[in-house]
């Protein structure tokens, strides 16, 4: 492979994961969707963000790093919901050295280490600290920060609805041996009898486009647009939250859902 594409997402905690509410456990009903769902807004070129070579980066010595979460969000889903308000991308887009920064901060927090990225300089972050997230834990960071304005589970049926409905749904996925060389040679992710999806293999995307119900669909990774087919969807995505951007959208819940991520106090 001409790269080194990363990762940075920790296998799917079924205890942890069962803290969080699925969005019909508020009373809400998805209603159908109407294809083609496209929440790309446009972008082509979201960032690598370190997650892979990233000449921008120069934090950390310029050495990529498990940050896929922080990539997804908040890195591109802001980029998405700037553009979709018709603000500036470039006046609300994180550098490459931000999302780093952002990544090593939550990391050492939660290894309980009193080391905390330099606001300036060509710093390394300390060996160990590097171990990627899980998707709930960085999320309710996030929310704890007042960095997301809250975040609520999907089930894996719901995933064209939810993209229908919010602006940003982010998907853990297990990747399948072949999908580094399927997204460097520009093919869309698929699965074969021989490509099963990996459970140690774990990746945070998000969700952009969906054409019909059986496809073809568009992910983002690794700073691209990158394409699956239905037998891709179906086997490697293994949980979901769709980030709120507008309370407004949700006020029918909206209040009972800070108040059950409030009470997780980040924890």
């Amino acid at each position: 492979m001409a790269r080194t594409l990363q990762r940075g997402l920790l296998p799917l905690n079924e205890e942890k994961n069962a803290r969080f509410k699925f969005v019909q456990e508020y009373g809400f009903t998805f209603p159908t969707p109407t294809y083609p769902i496209d929440k790309s807004a446009g972008i082509a070129n979201y960032g690598m963000d370190g997650n892979g070579p990233d000449p921008t980066l120069t934090v950390n010595g310029g050495k990529p790093v498990g940050d896929c979460g922080v990539c997804a969000t908040p890195a591109h889903a802001n980029m998405i919901t700037a553009v979709m308000a018709g603000l500036a991308l470039g006046e609300n887009s994180m550098t490459s050295n931000e999302v780093v920064t952002l990544y090593f901060t939550y990391e050492a927090e939660l290894a309980g280490v009193s080391w905390r990225p330099p606001a300036t300089g060509n710093w390394v972050a300390p060996a160990g600290l590097d171990n990627g997230v899980d998707l709930g834990d960085w999320l309710l960071w996030l929310f704890k920060q007042g960095l997301v304005k809250g975040f609520v589970k999907i089930q894996l049926i719901d995933l064209d609805a939810a993209l229908a409905t919010f602006d940003v749904v982010m998907v853990g996925v297990n990747l399948n041996p072949d999908a580094d060389e399927q997204c460097e040679n520009g093919r869309a992710w698929d699965v074969g009898p021989s490509d099963e999806p990996d459970p140690q293999d774990g990746h945070a995307i998000l969700y952009l486009k969906a054409a019909t119900s059986s496809g073809p669909f568009v992910w983002c990774t690794w700073g691209q647009q990158q394409p699956s087919t239905l037998a891709w969807k179906n086997a490697c995505p293994q949980q979901a939250f769709a980030v709120v951007t507008d309370p407004d959208a949700v006020a029918s819940f909206y209040s009972e859902l800070v108040a059950d991520l409030t009470a997780l106090n980040g924890t």
